[in-house]
């Protein structure tokens, strides 16, 4: 039942075997790499094919879109419009702000209204305080309702 040799056991590889010829075959991979390369050249002539046509394509179809509309003289479309230069629009309304912040100037100049600059003014409000009235405005106070009038105005019923 035993045999000589072990089973499992590989025999010894031959000394003048330069590769093992049961795994993969050689021919395979090259044939692989040589299939893989006319592919791989054959889709790029396509697409510079593709490529050059389209371009063709392009360059006759560069007509007007709208033809009636180069006839039209141009003219803005109705308010409000897109800005034209959003980041520096943006960067002058800062500034000017900046400036009526910092600055005096008039509100109104025959009321003798001023505008004066944010530390000025805060620094005058701890010196002045704010405005208190003298007196509170007095108000009338409305009757109130009575239990018969389950708070029905004008009338009064007691019982």
């Amino acid at each position: 039942m035993s045999d000589d040799h072990d089973v499992g056991t590989e025999p010894p590889p031959d000394p003048n075997a330069g590769h093992e010829k049961r795994d993969i075959s050689i021919k395979s991979v090259v044939l692989f790499g040589v299939y893989l390369t006319v592919a791989a050249v054959a889709i790029h002539l396509a697409i510079w094919v593709l490529w050059g046509q389209l371009n063709r394509a392009a360059d006759r179809a560069d007509t007007n879109e709208f033809p009636l509309a180069a006839a039209m003289p141009s003219q803005l479309p109705p308010a409000p419009r897109l800005q034209v230069q959003p980041r520096e629009e943006m960067k002058a309304l800062s500034r000017d702000e900046e400036q009526a912040l910092q600055n005096y100037g008039w509100i109104d100049r025959t009321a003798g209204i001023v505008r004066l600059p944010v530390d000025r003014a805060v620094e005058l409000v701890l010196e002045r305080g704010l405005p208190v009235r003298e007196q509170p405005v007095p108000f009338d106070q409305p009757p109130m309702p009575s239990k018969a009038s389950s708070g029905r105005s004008g009338e009064a019923h007691e019982r």
